[in-house]
C-alpha cells in the first residue's frame, strides 16, 4: 500500500503541473470506485479499492448505495479470493467514516463530497457501466431463491446466545437489503450542507453505522471481526450521548424494519467466543457503558447497564490483582454512571475502589460485593434476556448468560465465569426459578466444568 501511494502521489502532481482545477483526485476517485464494483477481476478489483482508499476522497450517497449493493452480493460467500474481495470493500467503507468525520470539521472536503454528487451523477458512462454488470441495485428487486442459496452458515463465530440453530433462516447478508433502501430515501438534493439532506455527512456515517451493525450478524469471524472495527471507529464520530445522533439512528432503524434487532450489545455478546475479537468486543463495551440505556445499545431500555457491568466484569476481576489503565477506565465510567442512581451508589464506590487498588479484601470478596449490589438494584425488573425459557429477574437472567459464556467463551477465563456464577446464585432465590429449564440452561453447563476441574 505504501509503495502504491507513493506512485499515485507522483502521478498526480504531474498532472496537475500540466492542468490547474482538475480535480484530478476526484475523477480518479471515482473511476478506481467504479471498477472496483464492475470489474469481472477481483484482483483488479481488489486492486481499485485500494487505489480508492489511497486517494481519500468522500463518497456520496448515491456511491455508498453502490458499494451497498455489491456488497450484499458477496458478503459470506465461501473461497478465500471472495473473502479477499469483501474485506477489501469493508476497509474501502472504514476509509470512508474517516473521510466522513474530516468533511464535517472541513467546509473545504465538504464542497468536494456536493461536487462529487453532482459529478458522479452527470457522467453518464460511469452510471451506464454501473448498471451493465446486471448485479447492482438489488433492494429494487431483492435476492433471488438461486442467490441465497450460495449464502451457506460457516459456524467459525456461533450465532446470538440464546438461539435454537435454525438452519432454514435467511442469510445474514440479507439485512443488508433494507439499509440499501435507507440510502435511496428522499433522493439526492441540491443543498448537501443541509444535516437533513441524505448526502450530509452525518447521514451517511448513520446508514454506514446500521451497515456495521447488520454485519455483526455474520458467521464468518473475518466480517464480524470488521463489523467491529467499523462500530469502533463509528461510536467515535457518531456519539450516542448526542440526541440528534440517536434520532437520526432510530429514524434510520425505522425504516430498516429490523424487527429482531434486541440492540448492540445483543450483538456484541459473541465478540467473547475468540481470542481474535474479545479485546474490540471489550472497548467497545466500554464505549457503550455511559450510554448502555439508549434504544440504539438497549431495545428495552431497562437490561442495557446491567447487561453492560457484567460483560465487563470478568475482565476486571482476571487483573483484579493488577488492573490495566484499560480496566481503571472502565471502572472510573461504570462509577460515572453509578453515581447518576442513587441505588446504585454501593456500586459506584467499590468500582472507585478498584480504579484506585485501594480495596482492602480479597478478588472473591470484591466479586460477591459487586454481584450483591447488582442484585439489590436490579431484581425488580422482570424481563428476559433472549431467554424465554427462564422470564425472571434480571439477576436470575445474567447468571444464565454467564453460564452462556462460560461454555462458548475463551478457556482462559473459565475459572474467572465460574466465580462470578458463584456469586450469583449465592444472591438469587433459587426457591422461585422454573427448576427445569434453568437446570437445562444453567447448572448442567456449570456440572461440566465442575467435573473437569475435579477429573
Amino acid at each position: 500500500m505504501e509503495q502504491l501511494a507513493n506512485l499515485l502521489c507522483h502521478v498526480v502532481s504531474v498532472f496537475k503541473e500540466s492542468k490547474s482545477d482538475f480535480h484530478l483526485e476526484q475523477q480518479l476517485s471515482d473511476v478506481a470506485l467504479q471498477t472496483g464494483l464492475c470489474s469481472s477481476s477481483r484482483h483488479y478489483a481488489g486492486r481499485s479499492f485500494q487505489v480508492f482508499r489511497v486517494l481519500r476522497q468522500p463518497l456520496s450517497a448515491h456511491s455508498i448505495s453502490d458499494l451497498l449493493s455489491r456488497l450484499v452480493e458477496v458478503v459470506g460467500e465461501h473461497g478465500e479470493e471472495v473473502q479477499g474481495y469483501v474485506m477489501e470493500m469493508l476497509l474501502t467503507l472504514e476509509s470512508v467514516v474517516d473521510n466522513l468525520a474530516e468533511c464535517l470539521k472541513n467546509n473545504n472536503l465538504m464542497a468536494i463530497l456536493t461536487r462529487a454528487s453532482s459529478d458522479l451523477l452527470a457522467n453518464g458512462k460511469l452510471v451506464s457501466n454501473r448498471k451493465s454488470t446486471g448485479q447492482l441495485n438489488l433492494f429494487q428487486q431483492g435476492l433471488g431463491t438461486s442467490e441465497r442459496s450460495r449464502h451457506q452458515r460457516s459456524y467459525s463465530v456461533p450465532k446470538k446466545f440464546g438461539e435454537a440453530d435454525r438452519s432454514s433462516d435467511p442469510p445474514r447478508s440479507g439485512t443488508l437489503d433494507p439499509i440499501q433502501a435507507c440510502t435511496q430515501q428522499g433522493g439526492l438534493t441540491k443543498n448537501r450542507s443541509d444535516p437533513a439532506n441524505v448526502n450530509h455527512p452525518s447521514n451517511l456515517l448513520a446508514t454506514i453505522f446500521w451497515v456495521a451493525v447488520s454485519l455483526m450478524e455474520s458467521d464468518f469471524e473475518f466480517e464480524y471481526q470488521m463489523s467491529l472495527r467499523l462500530l469502533h471507529k463509528l461510536l467515535a464520530h457518531v456519539a450516542l450521548d448526542k440526541q440528534e445522533n440517536r434520532e437520526r439512528l432510530e429514524k434510520l432503524q425505522g425504516q430498516l424494519r429490523w424487527s429482531g434487532f434486541a440492540g448492540l450489545q445483543q450483538l456484541l455478546l459473541k465478540g467473547f467466543t475468540s481470542t481474535s475479537t474479545t479485546d474490540l468486543t471489550l472497548h467497545i463495551f466500554c464505549q457503550l457503558t455511559p450510554v448502555s440505556l439508549v434504544p440504539v445499545v438497549d431495545t428495552s431500555q431497562n437490561i442495557g447497564f446491567p447487561l453492560n457491568v457484567l460483560c465487563l466484569l470478568p475482565h476486571l476481576v482476571h487483573n483484579f490483582d493488577g488492573p490495566s489503565q484499560f480496566c481503571k477506565d472502565v471502572a472510573q465510567r461504570i462509577a460515572q454512571v453509578c453515581l447518576e442512581e442513587k441505588k446504585l451508589s454501593n456500586l459506584a464506590h467499590v468500582m472507585t475502589l478498584y480504579k484506585t487498588h485501594s480495596y482492602t479484601r480479597d478478588c472473591f470478596s470484591w466479586v460477591n460485593v459487586v454481584c450483591r449490589y447488582l442484585h439489590e438494584a436490579f431484581s425488580d425488573i422482570t424481563l428476559n434476556m433472549g431467554f424465554p425459557s427462564i422470564p425472571d429477574c434480571v439477576v436470575n437472567c445474567e447468571c444464565v448468560l454467564i453460564g452462556q459464556l462460560l461454555e462458548k467463551g475463551l478457556p482462559s477465563m473459565q475459572q474467572t465465569l465460574l466465580q462470578i456464577i458463584y456469586s450469583l446464585l449465592s444472591h438469587m432465590d433459587l426457591s422461585v426459578i422454573q427448576a427445569k429449564p434453568f437446570n437445562m440452561e444453567v447448572l448442567k453447563t456449570i456440572e461440566k466444568f465442575v467435573q473437569v476441574r475435579g477429573t
